[in-house]
Parts: structure tokens; C-alpha cells; sequence
């Protein structure tokens, strides 16, 4: 019955809080991008516009949500003097806490959906239908694409939206060593039944003086049409999927191995992020009601999350850069602050008892 209450005043006051932050952000982008969307669409694209960015901006406003749902239910529980009646029945802010975490490991599950799987290909569908709705501007040359295929390091100056085209090829193959043993350059390829076709090709070897020149030439080591599509239109996330693939070789990345390491890592310390939030949160529960205190400990405990979420990401790019290792860019922050949490509820619950 408790927890039932508990679970219905967080998740209402957690609901609010996402449809809120959603809502803002959502109207915010397509405040910037609807002039864009009308001179090359109409209103049916203004819905797909939303449809496509929603996932990715409720995965990222579901932490916070969580923080400012907890807060305020938990602020409410001070105000109206709830707290002591549960604590002169026996309840400990632990039992208190604990009661909210089926639903809390609930949104973790979500989150880790949201994050690795439904937000990545939502971003990948937007990326490929603005592409070939919004044309570029002709002042802007897409900047070229450098990626590793196999033992191959290449460079793109344009894909096609199909993924199917390839203009101002480069391609370095090398030796066993690491080291270049054929440069090929090519003003065109195109992917068929066979593959990838370089069209028009001067060969090069480092070792001889002449260069030669070659009507077509095979190039089995390119990757698939959609993997060009991504590396063309690059979006803000990457499945699950995906990361293990490039790590294994199966996919080929713009980025180098420590960027998908840490972003591996990062995406199973990113599980814990609802729970830390709702455990910063907790202490507010005994927060003077009626006070400047109860003031005092919301203040304190969003900004504790927000300070979470900005070192997370912080750290992320620490490692992504190769300043950090993977495995400690992607959890020192979520293991720091969910042990601080710990620590801050259990000298609270105490300093009560």
C-alpha cells in the first residue's frame, strides 16, 4: 500500500518533469529548423521532424526527469509531514528509497533502450531523410570522410544519399608492418552486385617511380552502402550493435577504437544514472518543512545531479580523446557519485534515527 503511494506521487511528478524538459527542447529545435523544413517540405515534414528527434530527446532528458520527479515527490512528503508519520510506523529513508526502486530499475531498462537502441536509429533515420530532403548548401562542401576498412585507410570527398556513389576517392592499402604499399585514387566508384568499383584509378606504389593508370579496379575492403551513409551523416549516438561491430571490424568508423571503447562503457554506466539521480534526491526527505532547509536541500540535490551529469559527460570526452582510459572515463563518474549518494543517505538516515 506504502509503496504503491510512494511509486504513484514519483512517477506523476516524474512524468510531468519529462513531458516538460521534452516539450521545451522539442519546441526550442524546431524553433531552428522550421524556417529550413517549409522552404523544402510542409507540415507532414514538420510531424516527421518531430516523430524522428523525440527518442533521442526523452533519453536524454530521463535522467534529469527522474532527478526533479524525485525531488519534488520527496519535497512534498517533507512539506505535508508524510515522512514522520512513516517514520514513527518504523520506516528508515532506506525502506523509504527502496520502495521506489521497481520502478526505478524499470526507467533504467528504459533509459538503456532508449539510449543504445531506439534513440540511434531514430537519429539515424533523421540523418538519412534530412539528407535527401534538405539539400546542402552549395557554399559548403561536406567535409571530407577519412574511415579504416579492414587493413585499408580511406578518404570520401562526397557520398550519394543512396550510399551507392563515391566521388574523390583515396585508398591506402597497407602491409602486414602497418606500412602503405599501394595508394589508389579514383574520381568515382560505384557499389554493384560485385561491390565497390573504383572507376578511373592511378595506381601508385610507393616503391616505383611511375605511376600507372587503370580503366576499373575492384575494392572488396569498402564498406556496405549504409555504413557510408553513416559515416556521411554522422549522428550524436550509435547503437549497441554498432560499437561492438566497429571494435570487431565488421563496421567501419571515423573514429579511432578508444572513442567506441569508452562510448561501450560509458553506455552500461549510463544503467545506474536513474537510480544515482533518485538516491541524490532522497535526503530531501527530511528537509525542514516550511523552511528555507526544504529550499535548501532541493537546491542541493539537483545541483549534485546536474553536477553528475556534466562530469559523465566530461569524462567521456577525456576518454574518448584517449586522455583517459575507456573503462575509467565511462564509470568513475556514475561509481563516485553513486557511492557519495550511499554515503549521504546513509549518515542522514542516521543523524535521524
Amino acid at each position: 500500500m506504502i509503496r504503491a503511494y510512494l511509486t504513484r506521487l514519483f512517477l506523476g511528478r516524474m512524468l510531468a518533469a519529462l513531458i516538460g524538459l521534452s516539450a521545451m527542447l522539442q519546441i526550442l529545435n524546431l524553433l531552428e529548423n522550421a524556417g529550413t523544413i517549409f522552404a523544402h517540405g510542409g507540415f507532414r515534414d514538420i510531424l516527421h521532424f518531430i516523430a524522428l528527434q523525440l527518442p533521442a530527446i526523452v533519453s536524454e532528458m530521463l535522467p534529469l526527469s527522474v532527478l526533479i520527479g524525485a525531488l519534488m515527490a520527496f519535497r512534498r512528503l517533507a512539506a505535508d509531514l508524510e515522512v514522520t508519520t512513516l517514520r514513527g510506523a518504523g520506516m528508515s529513508l532506506w525502506q523509504m528509497v527502496g520502495a521506489l526502486m521497481p520502478v526505478c530499475l524499470v526507467l533504467c531498462v528504459l533509459q538503456f533502450a532508449l539510449q543504445n537502441e531506439v534513440a540511434p536509429k531514430a537519429d539515424r533515420a533523421f540523418a538519412n531523410w534530412w539528407a535527401a530532403t534538405i539539400p546542402p548548401a552549395a557554399d559548403s562542401p561536406p567535409p571530407r570522410i577519412w574511415l579504416r576498412a579492414g587493413s585499408d585507410v580511406a578518404a570520401v570527398d562526397s557520398v550519394s544519399t543512396d550510399g551507392r556513389t563515391l566521388r574523390g576517392v583515396m585508398v591506402l592499402e597497407r602491409d602486414g608492418q602497418g606500412e602503405i604499399s599501394l595508394r589508389l585514387d579514383a574520381p568515382i566508384a560505384h557499389f554493384g552486385p560485385a561491390g565497390w568499383v573504383l572507376q578511373q584509378v592511378r595506381v601508385t606504389r610507393p616503391e616505383a617511380a611511375r605511376v600507372q593508370d587503370v580503366a576499373t579496379m575492384p575494392w572488396p575492403q569498402g564498406p556496405e552502402p549504409a555504413n557510408m551513409q553513416a559515416l556521411a551523416w554522422p549522428t550524436d549516438s550509435i547503437t549497441l550493435g554498432r560499437i561492438l561491430a566497429v571494435l570487431h571490424g565488421h563496421w567501419a568508423g571515423s573514429q579511432g577504437l578508444g572513442y567506441y571503447r569508452t562510448e561501450l562503457q560509458a553506455a552500461f554506466a549510463a544503467l545506474l544514472s536513474p537510480m544515482i539521480m533518485l538516491l541524490l534526491a532522497a535526503p530531501v526527505l527530511l528537509a525542514p518543512p516550511r523552511s528555507t532547509g526544504n529550499t535548501r536541500a532541493t537546491a542541493t540535490g539537483l545541483a549534485l545531479g546536474l553536477g553528475f551529469a556534466a562530469s559523465a559527460g566530461l569524462l567521456n570526452a577525456f576518454g574518448q580523446s584517449g586522455a583517459l582510459p575507456p573503462w575509467l572515463a565511462g564509470w568513475m563518474a556514475a561509481l563516485f557519485f553513486f557511492a557519495f549518494a550511499c554515503l549521504r543517505l546513509s549518515q542522514a538516515d542516521d543523524s535521524e534515527a
